[in-house]
C-alpha cells in the first residue's frame, strides 16, 4: 500500500506537471530578452555614430533637463545642490534596478519552465501562472520600446533639446519683422541688429533718422526663450502613457498570482516570484510618475528646471507633495494585494537618493508603513 505524503496547504488544485507553467516561463524569458535587445539599440550615440534607431540623445540627457526634487540622483547627496546639480553620469539607481530586475526575470522564466516539466515540484494556481506571466511580458514589451518613444523630438548636446521642427521654427525666426517707432515710420527690424527704412534708400542723413528711430523703437516682437517643440511634448506624454500600461499589468499580474500567498513550502516561488512580480510593479509605478513630472516640467518649461545659478536651489527644488500622494497610491496597492515588494523600490529611491527634505521622509515612512502592513496581511493569509 502507497505511503500517504500529507501536505500542509490549504485544499487548492495542484499539478505536478504544467505545460502551461512551461509556457509562461518562456513568455517571460522571450520579453525579457527584448527588453534586453531594445535597452542595447537605445544607448543613444557611441563612437560618433547614432544608435540602431537613429537617436543620439540618451534618456539620461533628456530626464536630466528636468529633473525634479524628487528623482534619484547621486547616493545618499548631502544637500539639494548636490543633487541637482548637472552630471554626465547621472543616477547609478536606474542601471542597477533594471539590471537587477532583469537577471531576476531571467531566474524567474527558468523557474517556471523547470517548475511546470519537474514533477517534484507541485504547482497551485496553474491558470493564473500563465495569466500573470502573460501581463508580466506584455509590461516588458512595453518597457522595450518606452526609450524610443520618451526621446522623439529630443536631442543631444548642451543646448535645450529641440526636434526638427523646432529647428525649422528657429530659423524661421530670421525672416524681417515689423515694428513701429515712436514717430510712426515704418522699420525692418533684422536679426543681425541693422534697422532699414521701409522707403527711403540708405544715405548719410537717412542712416542718422534711422538711428535715432532705432534707438526709440518700441519693438512688437516678444521675447521668448527655446521653440517648444510641440512633437517632443506630445511624445513624453505618450511615454508616460505606455510605461503607465505597463505599470498597470505589473501590477496585474502580481494581483492575479498573489505569490507570497501560494501555499505550501514553495520556496523557490517565496524567492522567485515573490520578489520579482512586485519589485517589478513597484518600480515600474514610481517610474511613471517620474516620467509625468517630466512630461508637466516640459509642458511649463521647456528650456528646462535645473536651476541657474546652480546654487538657487530654494526656487526650483523645493519640497513637493508628489512625493508622499505617490508613496500614498503605491501602499495601497501593496495593501490591497497584498504585496510588501511593491512600496520597496521607491522607499530606496526616496530614502536613499534624494536630499532629506520632510516631503521625501514622509514618502519613505508612507511606503514603510505599506510595506510592514502588507507583510502582516501575507503572514496572516499564509498562516490561515
Amino acid at each position: 500500500m502507497d505511503e500517504v505524503i500529507a501536505i500542509e496547504h490549504p485544499p487548492e488544485d495542484v499539478v505536478k506537471t504544467s505545460p502551461l507553467v512551461v509556457i509562461a516561463g518562456f513568455a517571460v524569458l522571450g520579453a525579457v530578452t527584448l527588453l534586453a535587445l531594445f535597452a542595447w539599440a537605445s544607448q543613444g550615440e557611441r563612437n560618433g555614430q547614432p544608435d540602431v534607431f537613429g537617436k543620439r540623445v540618451t534618456v539620461r540627457e533628456v530626464a536630466e533637463r528636468y529633473k525634479a526634487a524628487w528623482s534619484p540622483g547621486v547616493f545618499w547627496p548631502r544637500d539639494a545642490f548636490m543633487h541637482t546639480k548637472k552630471t554626465d553620469q547621472g543616477s547609478p539607481l536606474f542601471k542597477v534596478v533594471w539590471t537587477f530586475l532583469t537577471g531576476w526575470f531571467i531566474c524567474l522564466a527558468f523557474y517556471l519552465i523547470f517548475a511546470g516539466a519537474i514533477s517534484a515540484i507541485e504547482v497551485f494556481r496553474e491558470e493564473a501562472h500563465l495569466r500573470a506571466a502573460m501581463c508580466v511580458a506584455a509590461a516588458f514589451c512595453l518597457c522595450a520600446v518606452w526609450p524610443v518613444l520618451f526621446r522623439i523630438g529630443s536631442r543631444s548636446g548642451d543646448d535645450p533639446e529641440l526636434d526638427d521642427e523646432a529647428e525649422r521654427t528657429t530659423k524661421a525666426t530670421k525672416a524681417t519683422k515689423i515694428t513701429k517707432t515712436n514717430d510712426g515710420n515704418i522699420l525692418n527690424l533684422t536679426l543681425n541688429g541693422l534697422f532699414a527704412p521701409s522707403d527711403q534708400s540708405e544715405d548719410g542723413a537717412t542712416r542718422s533718422s534711422n538711428a535715432n528711430n532705432a534707438n526709440n523703437a518700441k519693438s512688437t516682437v516678444p521675447l521668448t526663450g527655446p521653440p517648444h517643440s510641440s512633437t517632443k511634448g506630445v511624445f513624453l506624454w505618450i511615454s508616460f502613457g505606455v510605461l503607465l500600461l505597463a505599470a498597470f499589468l505589473a501590477v496585474a499580474g502580481s494581483a492575479i498570482i498573489q505569490a507570497w500567498t501560494l501555499p505550501g513550502p514553495q520556496f523557490g516561488t517565496l524567492l522567485f516570484l515573490g520578489p520579482g512580480y512586485g519589485l517589478f510593479a513597484g518600480w515600474l509605478l514610481f517610474a511613471a510618475g517620474l516620467n509625468l513630472r517630466t512630461a508637466i516640467s516640459y509642458n511649463s518649461y521647456p528650456s528646462g528646471t535645473l536651476p541657474w545659478p546652480e546654487t538657487r536651489t530654494e526656487y526650483t527644488h523645493r519640497g513637493s507633495l508628489w512625493p508622499p500622494i505617490l508613496s500614498l497610491i503605491i501602499s495601497l496597492i501593496a495593501v490591497l494585494i497584498p504585496d510588501p515588494a511593491i512600496p520597496l523600490p521607491m522607499l530606496v529611491a526616496i530614502f536613499l537618493f534624494t536630499p532629506r527634505q520632510k516631503s521625501h521622509l514622509a514618502a519613505s515612512a508612507v511606503c514603510l508603513l505599506g510595506i510592514v502592513v502588507a507583510t502582516v496581511l501575507v503572514v496572516w493569509r499564509r498562516s490561515e
